[in-house]
């Protein structure tokens, strides 16, 4: 059973309604894969808390030649897009570093091609809220990096995580949390936040999720 499936599942029980900058050489400090989890571990955290700089720096020190491809492409991915929410929280003047984080993103997808797997899915939604800022959005829509997220999530059998993830990018566009989001729950299909209202588990979650 995926996350679509659940929807319509559960409808007869439900209410109705380091320092790295992209192009700077940084020194690494640490090596190996048991290094490489107990720093994931700690930047996933930090990226919990919204401490995206703090994720930024821990990413940074992975020595990226011990990993496996996949972890490679992991760090590669976390490494640009905390690097943007960073500055996104404490924006400068000069945009290359977060321009380069695009850049990668984007050259992420490129690279997966048809394989569609959780990173591609993320990759569109990290680019989504990119492309939704002010500062990077003049020119680029998010609506086709969010769509692809939420309808991989939505077909995803991993019911625990696709809900966290689904109703996640439904809440940053709906909630306010994000100042940078502006605009974004008028261009969102209303079977979107249907879809979110249906398989949220909180009360609070089902009010705000009500559209």
């Amino acid at each position: 059973m995926n996350l679509a499936a659940l929807v319509f599942s559960t409808l007869s029980f439900l209410p109705i309604p380091g320092n790295i900058f992209f192009g700077t050489a940084v020194p690494v400090a640490t090596a190996g894969t048991s290094n490489y989890q107990t720093l994931r571990r700690e930047a996933e955290v930090a990226i919990g808390e919204r401490s995206y700089a703090r994720a930024h720096e821990l990413y940074a020190k992975v020595k990226q030649e011990s990993l496996q491809p996949e972890e490679k492409r992991w760090v590669r991915f976390r490494l640009a897009d905390t690097f943007w929410r960073a500055e996104a929280n404490d924006p400068k003047s000069d945009d290359t570093g977060v321009v380069k984080a695009r850049n990668e993103l984007l050259a992420l997808l490129r690279e997966a091609g048809d394989d569609h797997d959780k990173l591609w899915a993320e990759v569109n939604e990290s680019l989504g809220d990119l492309f939704s800022t002010p500062r990077m959005g003049a020119g680029f829509s998010p609506m086709p990096y969010y769509e692809a997220a939420l309808d991989w999530w939505a077909g995803s059998d991993d019911i625990a995580d696709a809900r966290t993830h689904y109703l996640g990018i439904v809440r940053s566009f709906s909630s306010g949390d994000d100042d940078y989001l502006y605009g974004i729950p008028q261009q969102i299909s209303i079977d979107v936040f249907e879809n979110a209202a249906k398989i949220a588990v909180t009360p609070a979650d089902r009010q705000t999720l009500r559209y």
